[in-house]
């Protein structure tokens, strides 16, 4: 059933992460859920939970360190059920700082 799957995201702190998939299907779809850690999730103040006809979009808002986890939604009609899963990666500032750090040390090293 579908044509694009989730994909897996690695984001900084404070960012949003978007998901959306889409679908073709014969029979109509019936049913649209979102699971973070398969635990079923509804549109709220941090996810933003959009469905339409033949894709579906999921936003988590303004993410965190701990939001790490697995994105997964199900697609259900008549036929039966698919579902597409993806990892939400959050690195914490901490975990930024010290990358660009490196970076930069990196950078310098190669200079002399």
């Amino acid at each position: 059933m579908f044509v694009y799957q989730l994909k897996s995201l690695t984001i900084d702190e404070k960012k949003d992460a978007k998901f959306s998939c889409t679908w073709e299907s014969k029979e109509k779809v019936t049913s649209v859920k979102w699971f973070y850690n398969k635990k079923e999730i509804k549109s709220s103040t941090t996810y933003k939970i959009i469905n339409k006809e033949s894709t579906a979009e999921m936003t988590v808002v303004n993410c965190l360190h701990e939001y790490s986890g697995e994105i997964s939604v199900e697609i259900t009609n008549r036929g039966g059920t698919s579902e597409s899963s993806a990892t939400l990666t959050v690195k914490s500032q901490i975990e930024h700082e010290e990358i660009e750090r490196k970076k930069k040390t990196k950078h310098f090293s190669a200079k002399r």
